[in-house]
């Protein structure tokens, strides 16, 4: 409710890599209100149906899919399905290299909404099913091979992304000066809001950025800029008591009565209605 800030749940530091079986028996426990993470978490559907909302987008729990959800997402899982599989690790648990920190940001793509959700179809629902299983076994050893589970989990991201519903058949990965803006974004969207920013920092020029944004994800970096602004906004306004004056500060806008007309063009509301809506 207003007033409180946001739960946040941490991995045991002993435990960086865990799978849970949710079903009949525990499923209520996982019938949380809105938290978030400082690990990974993906979500596997197995049976049944049920309803599930990342950053205030709901998606409806369906078997054979997937949901991803990055460190800092605001998710809830309203309504747990029959059968469902929780992967989760910590942030340093996959190594370090850039090719891996690639990985984790094209898999974890926080900037498209479409990629929280993911179809499998019947060889790649039975190819990471062998890998979860590999997984399982390997955590339910007394003696676990860290190394050889970071391998397996690499494999099973790594495969996932052929089936993100925006996956660019010429390339494993995103173009890295695409990846390099997302961390731009995630870094400065509160101080720096427009392209020629972003293209200086990335050295090319804004038009040639937009093209690249275009290519990959479909928007253009103002799109980008604008959708992060509007994910903290939310999140503000739903999980704190701060005014919407301070938030519209916090977030770069000295005119809190632009803030509002902006936000109400981005999400259809005004500030002070979404709020309302949020706790009616």
């Amino acid at each position: 409710m207003a007033g409180k800030e946001i739960e946040q749940f941490q991995l045991a530091v002993e435990e960086p890599v865990l799978i849970t079986r949710v079903d009949q028996q525990n499923r209520d426990a996982f019938q949380r209100k809105p938290h978030r993470h400082d690990y990974f978490k993906v979500i596997w559907t197995e049976e049944g149906e049920g309803v599930h909302c990342i950053d205030f987008t709901e998606y409806p729990l369906r078997p054979k899919t997937l949901y991803l959800i990055a460190p800092g997402q605001v998710h809830q899982i309203t309504t747990p399905p029959d059968l469902m599989y929780i992967l989760s690790f910590q942030m340093d648990f996959i190594g370090a290299g850039y090719r891996n920190q690639l990985l984790l940001q094209e898999a974890f793509a926080t900037f498209s909404l479409e990629r929280a959700c993911i179809s499998l179809d019947a060889d790649g629902y039975r190819h990471l099913d062998y890998l979860g299983e590999m997984m399982e076994y390997e955590l339910r050893r007394s003696t676990t091979d860290w190394d050889f589970l970071e391998s397996l989990l690499t494999a099973f991201l790594h495969y996932l992304t052929r089936y993100l519903p925006d996956n660019n058949p010429e390339s494993v990965y995103f173009d890295p000066r695409v990846m390099k803006l997302f961390e731009l974004i995630e870094r400065n969207y509160r101080e720096q809001r427009h392209n020629d920013f972003y293209g200086h920092e990335i050295g090319l020029t804004p038009k040639r950025l937009n093209e690249l944004t275009r290519q990959y994800v479909g928007k253009t970096v103002t799109q980008l800029i604008h959708e992060r602004v509007m994910v903290a906004s939310c999140r503000d306004l739903a999980f704190t008591t701060k005014t919407i004056q301070e938030i519209a500060f916090e977030l770069g806008y000295e005119d809190t009565s632009y803030f509002c007309r902006f936000f109400r063009r981005e999400i259809g509301v005004s500030p002070k209605q979404f709020r309302s809506q949020m706790f009616a």
